[in-house]
């Protein structure tokens, strides 16, 4: 689901900053709007990936559909941009690691119960969900008040603009990130993907070390 958030956010991480930075006036617009943005192209590209997973894998076609609808939540990141227009990003970080804590003390517990694979599919979306509902909390004890978050279609027309070439490029880089497990699914199999995957993620611990 890496290429699919990446479209879902539309690239406009850098472009809602600086858009905060231009305009302190307007920042409960400008949030507003990239909320509403967000969450639009969420549930399209949510929608878009359960169907070409009942298309292309059928037999995996729920468990894609459960994972997908954490891309709703997505659209909280938006609370992480108004800290970084603020350079208070470790507010953020505190709340994405209380989240993740959470998430993560849900999937132990699956584990340790045995629980089937499709719980595990519902956990991921709980964890995006925690971390949405921590940035909720951030936000709402931030000393730095935004104002009404409204919707403004001007200013959405311009955040369009200006991110949509980003998400290509996003979606590119991510499309090229995940082409080695896909050319080894198709040719080796699920379980020698499973073990490549792994063996590339204690490779990257290494070098981000």
């Amino acid at each position: 689901t890496l290429p699919a958030a990446a479209l879902a956010n539309l690239g406009l991480e850098g472009v809602v900053v600086d858009e905060l930075i231009r305009r302190p006036a307007q920042a409960g617009a400008v949030l507003g709007t990239a909320v509403r943005l967000r969450l639009a192209a969420g549930l399209v590209t949510a929608a878009a990936l359960g169907g070409l997973a009942a298309i292309t894998v059928p037999q995996d076609a729920a468990l894609v559909a459960i994972v997908a609808i954490g891309l709703v939540f997505q659209p909280a990141d938006v609370v992480d941009l108004w800290f970084q227009r603020h350079l208070e990003s470790r507010r953020t970080a505190v709340a994405r690691l209380v989240g993740i804590c959470a998430g993560a003390t849900v999937k132990l517990w699956l584990a340790a119960t045995g629980a089937p694979l499709a719980a595990f599919a519902w956990a991921q979306v709980a964890d995006v969900a925690f971390i949405a509902a921590a940035l909720g909390w951030a936000a709402r004890r931030a000393p730095h008040r935004t104002g009404p978050w409204t919707w403004d279609p001007e200013l959405a027309r311009l955040l369009w603009r200006r991110g949509a070439p980003l998400a290509v490029a996003t979606l590119t880089v991510a499309f090229a990130l995940r082409l080695d497990q896909l050319l080894v699914r198709a040719w080796l199999g699920e379980h020698e993907t499973g073990i490549y995957f792994a063996a590339v993620r204690l490779v990257d611990m290494v070098l981000f070390a």
